[in-house]
């Protein structure tokens, strides 16, 4: 009997289809682990020929319960870009260091988070037919079991004409065995473009899977409460005056 169940089963899948799947996860994949909070960071240090550099550093962070209650803040070089909560359903927006403002509509949060839940693809776009996967081991990450792979680098298509030509890869990014979702990763590439090298970090991980985690209602901060207040204190419009007659 036992026999015949494993004869039945699927099959492992195959490196290439697990990197695939992980291509392909969106927002609802990741909704299947439950609550979560997901951390990442990327740093570009661009240098140019004559050895003057520049650099940016982005994060990421994505505190997720369901589809009515998340919180999604973005920052560049320290200071804060955006920040979006849904709450109960009911959504706020600050763009900037600004307090939080309520929103009457939700879904285009909803549209927004679903296109940059993933900061991986953000930062790894330009690079993705540059990256080759070779499976390294087993292991489990916050209780889940994942499949981990060595990134190494490969020569892009003859075909293609790259803004930037990957140099050298290190890193490993682990992949969940149910969803296929990556779990964490930390990764360094170095690249050569036309005018300039880019040196690139890249850092991610998904944390307090399946644990509550520490939204509180907006409504409640002090910002918020202000604006909403000043609003509601607000003096009621004027009716029109009718023109006054001459003498």
């Amino acid at each position: 009997m036992l026999l015949f169940l494993l004869a039945c089963s699927d099959p492992p899948a195959a490196p290439e289809e697990r990197v695939a799947a992980a291509d392909r996860a969106i927002l609802a994949s990741a909704a299947e682990l439950g609550s979560y909070q997901s951390t990442a960071s990327v740093i570009r240090t661009w240098t140019g020929k004559e050895g003057a550099t520049r650099s940016l550093k982005e994060d990421f962070e994505l505190r997720w319960e369901d589809p009515d209650r998340w919180s999604l803040i973005l920052s560049r070089d320290g200071r804060q870009t955006q920040r979006a909560v849904v709450f109960g359903g009911t959504p706020y927006l600050s763009i900037g260091e600004r307090p939080l403002e309520r929103r009457e509509d939700a879904e285009p949060l909803r549209v927004q988070l679903a296109a940059a839940w993933d900061p991986w693809e953000q930062a790894l776009s330009p690079f993705a037919d540059q990256l080759t996967y070779t499976e390294a081991r087993e292991e489990v990450w916050e209780g889940r079991p994942v499949r981990v792979f060595a990134l190494s680098a490969k020569a892009p298509s003859p075909k293609s004409r790259p803004s930037w030509v990957i140099r050298e890869v290190q890193g490993e990014v682990w992949l969940d065995e149910a969803t296929s979702v990556r779990l964490k990763t930390e990764l360094k590439i170095g690249a050569q473009g036309k005018k300039e090298a880019l040196d690139l970090l890249f850092a991610l991980q998904i944390t307090g899977i399946g644990s509550p985690t520490s939204l509180t209602d907006p409504a409640l901060e002090a910002g918020v409460h202000e604006a909403e207040r000043r609003l509601d204190q607000a003096p009621p419009p004027r009716p029109p005056q009718p023109p006054r007659q001459g003498m």
